[in-house]
């Protein structure tokens, strides 16, 4: 497909009354929905991996199996994958962005490191 015909095609629903309408009431019923302030999941993760990160982490042995791993290892492995992360910032001019942070932990290493970041999640 050229670009110019998906760029007509998107021009086309828009101005279609029909398709604009239908854009139109998805948009007022989703900013109907209600955001918890406290996500239950968020805090049952929290009490069972206390180490506010919600990846599967970065582990160096990649040979263990489900079976021989434990929460302290996988704490360990979420925690390596957060300083990765965080290792790969190397202006600290530049603003940075944490969206869909989570539980803020790799937001809490970037400030350890000095900088400010800006932390986006649709959850308190």
């Amino acid at each position: 497909m050229k670009k110019s015909s998906i760029v007509k095609g998107v021009i086309k629903k828009a101005a279609t009354p029909r398709h604009a309408y239908r854009a139109y009431q998805r948009q007022r019923s989703k900013n109907r929905v209600e955001r918890s302030a406290e996500d239950p999941q968020l805090k049952l993760i929290a009490r069972i991996c206390p180490g506010d990160f919600l990846n599967y982490g970065h582990f160096e042995n990649t040979e263990l199996s489900g079976a021989d791993l434990s929460v302290s290892d996988i704490l360990r492995a979420q925690t390596l994958n957060a300083e990765l992360l965080t290792a790969l910032v190397r202006d600290g001019e530049t603003n940075i962005l944490d969206a869909g942070c989570g539980m803020g932990g790799i937001t809490r290493l970037l400030r350890e490191r000095g900088l400010q970041p800006v932390a986006l999640s649709p959850n308190a």
